[in-house]
Protein backbone atom coordinates (compact mmCIF):
# COMPACT_ATOMS: atom_id res chain seq x y z
CA UNK A 1 0.00 0.00 0.00
CA UNK A 2 1.06 3.26 -0.97
CA UNK A 3 1.00 6.48 1.51
CA UNK A 4 -1.38 8.02 -0.98
CA UNK A 5 -3.29 5.44 -0.60
CA UNK A 6 -3.90 4.85 2.85
CA UNK A 7 -5.39 8.08 2.73
CA UNK A 8 -8.46 6.19 1.24
CA UNK A 9 -8.48 3.41 3.79
CA UNK A 10 -11.81 3.93 5.47
CA UNK A 11 -14.88 5.27 4.70
CA UNK A 12 -14.24 9.16 5.75
CA UNK A 13 -18.43 10.52 4.92
CA UNK A 14 -18.60 13.78 3.42
CA UNK A 15 -20.04 15.32 6.47
CA UNK A 16 -16.87 14.77 8.25
CA UNK A 17 -14.50 15.79 5.78
CA UNK A 18 -16.78 19.39 5.54
CA UNK A 19 -16.65 19.70 9.14
CA UNK A 20 -12.69 19.60 9.26
CA UNK A 21 -12.43 22.31 6.32
CA UNK A 22 -14.69 24.27 7.90
CA UNK A 23 -12.90 23.69 11.49
CA UNK A 24 -9.64 24.08 9.93
CA UNK A 25 -11.17 27.69 7.96
CA UNK A 26 -12.50 28.81 11.65
CA UNK A 27 -9.21 28.23 13.23
CA UNK A 28 -7.45 30.48 10.72
CA UNK A 29 -10.26 33.04 10.18
CA UNK A 30 -11.20 33.27 14.10
CA UNK A 31 -8.85 31.62 16.40
CA UNK A 32 -5.77 32.67 14.03
CA UNK A 33 -6.27 36.61 13.56
CA UNK A 34 -7.87 37.39 16.51
CA UNK A 35 -4.49 38.08 18.13
CA UNK A 36 -3.50 40.62 15.40
CA UNK A 37 -7.35 42.03 15.88
CA UNK A 38 -6.67 42.77 19.13
CA UNK A 39 -3.10 44.37 19.16
CA UNK A 40 -4.61 46.30 15.92
CA UNK A 41 -7.52 47.62 18.24
CA UNK A 42 -5.14 47.96 21.62
CA UNK A 43 -2.60 50.46 19.12
CA UNK A 44 -5.55 52.17 17.74
CA UNK A 45 -4.06 50.97 14.16
CA UNK A 46 -7.89 50.35 12.86
CA UNK A 47 -7.75 53.07 10.35
CA UNK A 48 -7.61 53.15 6.69
CA UNK A 49 -4.41 53.99 5.99
CA UNK A 50 -2.64 51.35 8.02
CA UNK A 51 -4.81 48.24 7.24
CA UNK A 52 -4.44 49.13 3.44
CA UNK A 53 -0.49 49.05 4.09
CA UNK A 54 1.04 46.19 5.90
CA UNK A 55 4.76 47.83 5.53
CA UNK A 56 3.24 50.68 7.48
CA UNK A 57 1.69 48.04 10.02
CA UNK A 58 4.95 46.58 10.39
CA UNK A 59 6.97 49.16 11.29
CA UNK A 60 4.83 50.54 13.70
CA UNK A 61 4.23 47.22 15.39
CA UNK A 62 7.95 46.23 15.17
CA UNK A 63 9.17 43.39 12.53
CA UNK A 64 9.50 40.89 14.35
CA UNK A 65 5.97 41.48 16.27
CA UNK A 66 3.92 41.44 13.20
CA UNK A 67 5.69 38.77 11.62
CA UNK A 68 4.85 36.50 14.59
CA UNK A 69 1.10 38.03 14.33
CA UNK A 70 1.24 36.78 10.73
CA UNK A 71 2.30 33.38 11.22
CA UNK A 72 -0.12 32.53 14.59
CA UNK A 73 -2.80 31.35 12.09
CA UNK A 74 -1.10 29.15 10.51
CA UNK A 75 0.10 27.77 13.77
CA UNK A 76 -3.64 27.36 14.62
CA UNK A 77 -4.45 25.84 11.21
CA UNK A 78 -1.42 22.82 12.10
CA UNK A 79 -3.28 22.24 15.64
CA UNK A 80 -6.72 21.47 13.72
CA UNK A 81 -5.24 19.57 11.23
CA UNK A 82 -3.75 17.41 14.04
CA UNK A 83 -6.34 17.22 16.66
CA UNK A 84 -9.37 16.79 13.31
CA UNK A 85 -6.50 13.56 12.23
CA UNK A 86 -6.74 11.67 15.41
CA UNK A 87 -10.06 12.68 16.68
CA UNK A 88 -12.19 12.47 13.85
CA UNK A 89 -10.61 10.24 10.92
CA UNK A 90 -9.01 8.49 13.68
CA UNK A 91 -5.30 7.90 12.51
CA UNK A 92 -1.97 8.46 14.56
CA UNK A 93 -0.03 11.64 13.76
CA UNK A 94 2.52 9.07 12.39
CA UNK A 95 0.30 9.19 9.79
CA UNK A 96 0.46 11.95 8.12
CA UNK A 97 4.04 11.79 7.41
CA UNK A 98 4.76 7.65 7.10
CA UNK A 99 3.75 4.08 6.33
CA UNK A 100 6.19 2.89 8.98
CA UNK A 101 5.82 2.34 12.00
CA UNK A 102 8.68 4.91 13.18
CA UNK A 103 9.79 7.58 11.87
CA UNK A 104 13.34 6.96 9.62
CA UNK A 105 15.14 9.18 11.36
CA UNK A 106 18.14 8.39 8.88
CA UNK A 107 16.01 9.13 6.14
CA UNK A 108 15.21 13.19 7.69
CA UNK A 109 18.73 13.61 8.08
CA UNK A 110 19.93 12.35 4.56
CA UNK A 111 17.36 14.61 3.24
CA UNK A 112 18.43 17.74 5.09
CA UNK A 113 21.74 17.01 4.40
CA UNK A 114 20.94 17.06 0.38
CA UNK A 115 19.07 20.20 0.63
CA UNK A 116 21.70 21.65 2.59
CA UNK A 117 24.81 20.32 0.03
CA UNK A 118 22.49 22.22 -2.68
CA UNK A 119 21.71 25.38 -1.11
CA UNK A 120 25.66 25.72 0.33
CA UNK A 121 26.48 25.30 -3.12
CA UNK A 122 24.28 27.58 -4.32
CA UNK A 123 25.48 30.21 -1.86
CA UNK A 124 29.37 29.76 -2.82
CA UNK A 125 28.42 30.09 -6.06
CA UNK A 126 26.58 33.41 -5.62
CA UNK A 127 28.98 34.48 -3.04
CA UNK A 128 31.91 33.88 -5.63
CA UNK A 129 30.47 35.21 -8.61
CA UNK A 130 28.85 38.25 -7.65
CA UNK A 131 28.86 41.26 -5.09
CA UNK A 132 25.07 40.80 -4.16
CA UNK A 133 26.32 39.29 -1.24
CA UNK A 134 27.22 40.87 2.14
CA UNK A 135 28.63 40.14 5.89
CA UNK A 136 25.97 41.72 8.30
CA UNK A 137 25.25 39.20 11.44
CA UNK A 138 23.40 40.95 14.03
CA UNK A 139 22.95 38.44 16.39
CA UNK A 140 19.89 40.03 18.22
CA UNK A 141 17.89 39.93 15.29
CA UNK A 142 19.54 36.75 14.35
CA UNK A 143 18.48 34.92 17.74
CA UNK A 144 14.62 36.62 17.76
CA UNK A 145 14.24 35.87 14.80
CA UNK A 146 15.44 32.06 15.24
CA UNK A 147 13.26 31.89 18.23
CA UNK A 148 10.13 33.08 15.91
CA UNK A 149 11.03 30.24 13.80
Amino acid sequence: MSFFHRSLKGPVSIPVQLLIVVLVVLAYMLVGQLPLLLVLAEQGLMEPQFLADTGLLAEVLGYNRFLTLLLIPFLCVLVTILLANRFLLGRSFLSLFTLREQLDVKRIFFSFGTWMLILLSMLGLTYFTSDQLSWNFNPTTFFSLLLIS
